[in-house]
């Protein structure tokens, strides 16, 4: 009861900063009922134009994991690990727990595939600190085309991207040299002594890193143009000075768990700085409503179908093993 209480509590303080940042785009001045007439006569084709750039978000994360996939010799369809992402952002974002319910999915569904715990610990691992390493990129170029139009913001979110940029090369190096040269076996014991033995066979070269790791940003990339092309949709221009900035700040704020899916918080974010670089107050209101209709709210319908196409893959069915499942970040894709 006092979990539940607790999400209950974080999901209303989300709400409450969305509304208050809501207030504060408004101004005053009419301008939601504005907003709400343009998203009533939205632009068509700028819609569909932000309905395939979300769908490309998820082919590109797919892609990438499908390239650390290569690394342990088991490479897996595109839609098929697509498919799944879905089905575990869905998760993340609605459930209670719906966390850690992402990573369990995440795990069981690539262990059905025949892949070893150990495998599929490191490649959602991996994938974690790469998808993590490229929002920080990401981030950080924000903040440098924000400039000083983004002001003690863009100073913080560079600050901020720094540090996670630094952490996810930290714990990626780890896990290579402990994996490679039989460390982990000196750490934990027999247990882990059979874990790094099999993992001590997986080699991840530079360039399969970076190809990884760039198709994670493209994901990211991708997931920003489905807000841009929201802004279109309902006849507006994104301030594009404060645009990167804006979206990667929300994203890292996203990752909080203070609500699911950074429900509330994303909204308020994106709004407060968009609005203050410059774009009209209904545009920013009405896009922003927009993108996380398509991006938040659509992936429940999305990923109940792609649990489905999940579970109806032919694949042979692996043992099941007594292993307790490991939680990492990688049950979160775009967008958010």
């Amino acid at each position: 009861m006092r979990g539940r209480s607790g999400r209950a509590a974080g999901a209303l303080a989300g709400l409450l900063v969305s509304a208050l940042a809501m207030r504060a785009v408004i101004g005053g001045h009419g301008q939601f009922g504005q907003a709400a007439r343009l998203l009533s006569h939205p632009l068509v084709g700028w819609i569909a134009l932000a309905l395939v750039c979300e769908l490309l978000a998820y082919v590109a994360y797919a892609t990438g994991q499908r390239r650390l996939l290569h690394a342990v010799g088991r490479p897996l369809s595109i839609r098929w690990l697509a498919s799944l992402s879905v089905a575990a952002q869905s998760l993340s974002n609605f459930l209670p727990a719906g966390y850690v319910l992402a990573n369990v999915l995440n795990f069981r569904e690539l262990r059905r595939r025949e892949l070893r715990s150990g495998e599929t610990a490191w490649v959602l691992l991996m994938s974690s600190l790469l998808y993590v390493g490229a929002l920080a990129v990401l981030a950080i170029a924000g903040s440098e085309i924000a400039g000083s139009r983004g002001g003690s913001a863009a100073a913080d979110l560079r600050l901020a991207a720094c540090a996670a940029l630094g952490l996810a090369l930290l714990c990626g190096i780890a896990a290579l040299v402990l994996s490679r040269r039989g460390l982990l076996g000196r750490l934990v014991g027999r247990r882990g002594r059979d874990l790094g033995a099999r993992l001590s066979g997986i080699s991840l070269s530079r360039g399969r890193a970076a190809a990884a790791g760039g198709f994670f940003l493209a994901g990211w990339v991708a997931d920003a143009a489905c807000l841009a092309a929201a802004f279109y949709a309902v006849g507006g221009t994104p301030p594009w000075d404060v645009f990167l900035m804006a979206y990667c700040a929300a994203q890292l704020v996203a990752f909080l768990p203070i609500t699911p899916g950074g429900l509330g918080l994303v909204e308020g974010s994106l709004a407060l700085t968009l609005a203050a670089g410059g774009a009209a107050g209904r545009h920013v209101l009405a896009a922003v409503l927009l993108y996380r209709l398509i991006s938040y709210w659509g992936t429940l319908p999305a990923g109940a179908l792609g649990y489905l196409a999940v579970r109806r893959c032919g694949a042979r069915l692996a043992e099941p093993l007594p292993e307790p499942v490991p939680l990492t970040l990688a049950g979160v894709a775009p967008a958010p």
